[in-house]
């Protein structure tokens, strides 16, 4: 297929240009929050006036959700690394457990106001289709876990008498109900203790054989 030289010169301009906002507000957003950060401040930082913004992004909804879809599907796919060279069931989901709690602790700014953002769900409905695309990412970690699980149990790690995807859907509840208490918590958790209690949790109610 012929690419159209002057098509794919703007579309990396484009390219280039959404990056600098996306950095300038992610770093924004991890300093001051996401309700302290305004639009024309994120313009400023990225070199924009805030008109020009718009040429890129709608409001400031829509370049936070970018941001999370973003380093969302760069978290995946660090974890789909580790799920293609498998060790046992436990070291590996304690791998895969170490990729998200570490990408959620360094990014806790942002990850927290993610929470806030998604609480208020009005406000996403304008932005159904950034939603819908993280949303999506959150079936694609369920469905990658199943198959984790699935191999568990063909090698006779895993004894549960719950099928895959519901085993999968409570360890990803897990997963969330721990972010949810960090985000809660006045201090962030630690994560060595973190994961260690939901692998505790994950080989009882999982039936690990070990």
């Amino acid at each position: 297929m012929n690419i159209d030289p002057k098509e794919f010169r703007e579309r990396a301009i484009k390219d280039a240009k959404c990056a600098l906002i996306l950095d300038a507000a992610r770093k924004l957003f991890a300093q001051k929050g996401y309700w302290e950060t305004r639009l024309e401040d994120i313009a400023a930082a990225a070199g924009f006036s805030k008109a020009s913004l718009y040429n890129y992004y709608i409001d400031k909804e829509a370049i936070f959700l970018s941001i999370v879809i973003i380093e969302n599907k760069e978290m995946m796919e660090k974890i789909k690394a580790v799920l293609d060279n498998p060790q046992t069931f436990i070291k590996t989901l304690k791998s895969v457990f170490e990729i998200i709690f570490k990408a959620i602790h360094d990014d806790y700014g942002i990850m927290v106001n993610f929470q806030n953002m998604m609480a208020m769900h009005a406000n996403m409905l304008k932005h159904k289709e950034l939603v819908d695309d993280f949303i999506a990412s959150l079936k694609k970690f369920t469905g990658l876990l199943a198959e984790l699980i699935r191999r568990a149990r063909h090698s006779g790690e895993i004894s549960s008498d719950l099928d895959d995807e519901a085993l999968a859907r409570f360890i990803g509840m897990l997963v969330r109900g721990a972010i949810f208490e960090w985000n809660i918590s006045p201090k962030r958790m630690a994560i060595d203790s973190t994961i260690a209690q939901i692998l505790t949790f994950v080989k009882q109610g999982a039936g690990v054989v070990t």
